[in-house]
């Protein structure tokens, strides 16, 4: 499902400037934020189905740029 652009101006108010490096490294754009997304759950992180579960659950929450803020801070912490 793409992205509203609501959604959009929503997380490049939020987003973690601190991955744009990786982000661009794997060449995935910021008008991109399902890619960003995928990418970090599935091949940086490497969540398990409960860990999307409750991604997902954030998501429909409080919004897909919350959650990928989220997954973010998760990889800043992890990694860095």
């Amino acid at each position: 499902m793409v992205w509203s652009e609501k959604e959009n101006l929503q997380y490049k108010k939020i987003r973690k400037r601190e991955l744009g490096p990786l982000y661009a490294m794997k060449g995935i754009p910021l008008d991109n934020p399902e890619a960003r997304a995928e990418y970090l759950a599935e091949k940086v992180l490497n969540l398990q189905m409960t860990d999307h579960d409750v991604i997902m659950r954030m998501a429909n929450k409080e919004g897909r740029a919350i959650a990928l803020k989220f997954l973010e801070d998760m990889v800043i912490e992890k990694f860095f």
